[in-house]
């Protein structure tokens, strides 16, 4: 599942009819704000999945309207489905340029509280063209959570067992274009250092897999060798399902040398990218090559 699958408004900044795909409205339906765009929500087999309107703000806040949040706790509680989901375009958690913006800020401050008072078990959302995947969070917060280790087709998760936070994800972009992630020591004051944050420089995207009780993440990045996995994660709600690696050290372990080796893979990927372009530029104006 990605949000590319799920139209929703704040895509660009601005608003109204003028701007260019900042807002989304559905088909044949009356009565629709098309100044900012739609919030709306479906069921699809266990999931329910509630997209917003980052667009649709308090003026007196800069956050979510109260008649957006308002409708989401009331949509939210008439669902019984045994996962929630949450998506909007601006990211309340990101190593980009805009985590301390004035309405990112106020969005932060509102759904850190009402995520997990909703149940919700992931938010998906954009913006900045980073990726960052947090820990289960309550109020801005990491909460205490169970961690178990969860095996699936040969790979190992690190798994949440029955959190009582949300956790949010910011899947970089499917696009060309990528910003430069913050040092985390820039955003310390503003909320918990993401649980997985991921240098961005190719396209992306992420998949959700949800197998008897259990929900099985990765976020995947692609460049002309294919694809790459660079992040995965598990939330385990029944205790009964999944398979459970019982040697928890020796599979934390494996986690730890996952992340290491894709840390060093970026990293000379990056180097290599460096070196080309220095020795371009060497035969260009040094050499005077002409390309």
């Amino acid at each position: 599942m990605s949000t590319s699958m799920m139209p929703l408004s704040g895509n660009h900044e601005g608003k109204g009819t003028n701007a260019t795909a900042n807002y989304f409205t559905l088909p044949n339906v009356p009565g629709q704000d098309t100044t900012t765009g739609v919030y709306y929500s479906f069921t699809y087999n266990n999931i329910h999945i509630a997209v917003l309107n980052s667009n649709d703000l308090d003026e007196s806040t800069d956050g979510l309207s109260d008649k957006q949040l308002e409708w989401l706790r009331a949509d939210m509680n008439a669902s019984d489905a045994q996962w929630k989901f949450v998506a909007l375009h601006k990211s309340p958690y990101s190593q980009g340029s805009h985590y301390k913006d004035k309405d990112v800020c106020a969005i932060r401050k509102q759904l850190s509280v009402l995520m997990p008072e909703l149940g919700i078990d992931m938010v998906f959302a954009g913006h900045d063209h980073v990726y960052l995947r947090t820990a289960s969070l309550i109020n801005n917060e990491k909460a205490e959570t169970e961690i178990s280790y969860l095996k699936k087709d040969g790979e190992i998760y690190k798994t949440q067992v029955t959190p009582s936070g949300t956790t949010y994800v910011i899947t970089g972009c499917a696009g060309v274009k990528s910003y430069i992630q913050n040092d985390p020591s820039l955003t310390d004051d503003y909320f918990p250092r993401g649980e997985k944050v991921f240098s961005l420089d190719c396209p992306m995207f992420a998949s959700v897999e949800i197998k008897d009780g259990v929900l099985y993440f990765n976020a995947y990045g692609v460049d002309e060798n294919g694809t790459t996995n660079v992040d995965r994660f598990a939330i385990q709600k029944d205790k009964t399902q999944g398979e459970v690696v019982p040697d928890y050290k020796e599979a934390e372990e494996a986690v730890n040398d996952d992340e290491a080796k894709s840390f060093i893979l970026s990293y000379l990927d990056k180097l290599f990218k460096i070196i080309k372009v220095v020795f371009r530029v060497f035969l260009i104006y040094i050499v005077k090559i002409d390309f």
